[in-house]
């Protein structure tokens, strides 16, 4: 929990009644995790990964505390309200590759061609997308669409990379000699 509330700026707490019930209905993760035990992916105790997975899950944040963590990963690991050097250069550098390879699970990749946006979607309905080097920014907004993506936070994002030009893979007109 320390780390998630350096990468806010403020102190987090986790919802412990959220964590209780998650881990009463935990089976499949549990299964996944035994899974991934037996082929070397987790070496520690099964239970206690599911565990620490599930506390991440059930940290309280608000949606300013989402914009804040993506404007640190879009800032090389800088956080921006503390100037707090929180993640390494090569943390960030990971990070936003998985969000754009599949942070918007079933979507990422018409996510990527139409927003191209790297971007993560929570069951909860937020949604953090950074451009590195240039923002980080949230929305928060509970009803899902069909591939488990915040509505709001789909279109606040899809509005922001039409309407402002955000996107890794924009393209721009050709230069002109």
């Amino acid at each position: 929990l320390p780390a998630f509330s350096r990468l806010a700026g403020r102190t987090l707490t986790v919802d412990e009644s959220i964590l209780q019930g998650e881990l009463a209905t935990a089976d499949r993760n549990l299964a996944l995790a035994h899974m991934l035990r037996e082929y070397g992916m987790i070496t520690g105790d099964v239970h206690d990964a599911v565990e620490s997975y599930t506390r991440q899950c059930s940290i309280l944040v608000t949606v300013r505390d989402l914009a804040v963590m993506a404007a640190t990963l879009a800032n090389g690991g800088l956080q921006p309200v503390t100037g707090e050097r929180v993640l390494s250069t090569k943390a960030c550098r990971l990070t936003q590759a998985v969000m754009a390879s599949c942070g918007m699970y079933d979507g990422s990749g018409r996510w990527m061609s139409s927003v191209g946006i790297p971007a993560k979607s929570g069951v909860a309905g937020g949604l953090i997308g950074t451009l590195p080097g240039q923002l980080g920014a949230a929305s928060l907004s509970p009803r899902l669409n069909s591939e488990g993506n915040s509505v709001r936070g789909v279109d606040i994002f899809q509005s922001m990379s039409s309407t402002l030009g955000l996107s890794l893979i924009h393209i721009s007109e050709p230069t002109r000699l």
